[in-house]
């Protein structure tokens, strides 16, 4: 293997988990995310003479983010072509997400709910680990949008979450 080809299998290596980890997060779905996270890394081989390595994963996160929104803006148009009496439609509506993820049903569910764009935010965060500032620069807003849109999922998550804890007897008042 050329030196070439060997740096960047390195490079995949080194940000896949990442780059996929936020296509599922976003798309929910996994064949779906494993088709942009692929796609990701061919846009980054074909730009590997113009991004710097220590931007290789603002980079990939960036895109993939760009992917994953273009691809739900494309299935959102897709199922309003189909119409209501579309035979084929339950088969193209997205898969659950999978049963066995480490995510309670009920924050899976709640996680569901939020846009594809707050679902990204949460994920590039709290999932991926990034900075908010690290994560203004990578996706061309300021830090305190960020702050925003973050606090508005969360708040987003916990009304989802409410009546689960409420069920659950973790929300319920003392003297109850």
């Amino acid at each position: 293997m050329n030196s070439d080809l060997q740096e960047f299998a390195d490079v995949v290596r080194a940000h896949q988990d990442a780059v996929y980890g936020l296509a599922l997060a976003t798309v929910r779905d996994p064949d779906d995310a494993a088709d942009i996270a692929q796609e990701a890394f061919v846009r980054l081989w074909r730009r590997r003479d113009e991004v710097a390595a220590k931007a290789h994963r603002p980079w990939l996160m960036k895109v993939t983010r760009n992917l994953c929104l273009d691809h739900l803006r494309r299935r959102t148009r897709d199922l309003r072509r189909m119409g209501p009496h579309d035979p084929e439609a339950l088969d193209r509506v997205p898969a659950p997400a999978d049963p066995e993820s480490i995510l309670p049903d009920d924050f899976d569910r709640a996680l569901g709910a939020l846009s594809p764009r707050a679902r990204s935010l949460v994920s590039l965060h709290y999932g991926q680990g990034f900075k908010l500032d690290e994560i203004a620069a990578m996706l061309g807003m300021t830090t305190g949008a960020v702050k925003v849109a973050l606090h508005r999922a969360r708040r987003t998550l916990r009304q989802s979450l409410a009546p689960a804890r409420t069920l659950a007897g973790h929300g319920q008042e003392n003297g109850s």
